[in-house]
């Protein structure tokens, strides 16, 4: 489990499918009612902890769900690939840059949502935005990027050369692979929610 330069953006690739299918099942689980509202799951909502989180809750579902993504996510270690502290980063750089994605295509490809609901008013459970994303989104990416590059400087010494070009390398696999697929994305669900109010 690498992340060189021919596998990387089959990895991100791999985590943008991994993002629509898990917006798309959360979809048909959760319907319009987002953060587990409607769901028979147990809550935890401290004060302490509704400030950490951007004021969500912890919810038994959400709690699971990542649970599980990770665990899938450690799966090829059983078999063949050896397990280290510096892929064990990359394995999180990659969880936290599926993260925001996944998330966010579920407001997108929600027949409830969709790009036009995607603001402060209509989600009562992200008090925190920047711009027009949630504060949680930027934070991932944050995660993400730091995780990468200690992952690199753990396999090997870095100079501040190095350090930019990992860092350059990651943010171009961002934006052409998962940020310009998911515009499109959008783009298609405006269009195709206009087709069918027209119709």
């Amino acid at each position: 489990m690498t992340a060189s330069s021919l596998y990387l953006p089959l990895i991100f690739i791999f985590i943008l499918c991994l993002a629509i299918v898990t917006a798309l099942f959360e979809i048909q689980i959760e319907g319009k009612n987002g953060w587990a509202r409607a769901l028979p799951t147990w809550r935890y909502a401290p004060p302490w902890y509704r400030k950490l989180s951007n004021g969500k809750e912890l919810t038994g579902y959400h709690l699971y769900l990542a649970m599980m993504q990770l665990l899938l996510l450690h799966f090829p270690f059983i078999f063949s690939a050896q397990w280290n502290v510096a892929t064990e980063c990359l394995l999180l750089s990659f969880f936290f840059l599926f993260v925001p994605f996944w998330d966010f295509l579920w407001f997108v490809l929600n027949p409830a949502f969709g790009w036009k609901k995607f603001a402060p008013k209509n989600i009562w459970w992200f008090t925190k935005w920047i711009g027009p994303f949630p504060m949680d989104y930027y934070f991932c990416l944050f995660i993400s990027a730091a995780l990468a590059i200690i992952s690199q400087a753990l396999r090997q010494t870095m100079d501040i050369q190095t350090l930019l070009l990992i860092l350059l390398s990651w943010v171009q696999s961002v934006v052409l692979i998962l940020c310009l697929p998911t515009l499109l994305i959008v783009i298609g669900s405006v269009r195709m929610k206009q087709k069918r109010s027209a119709a």
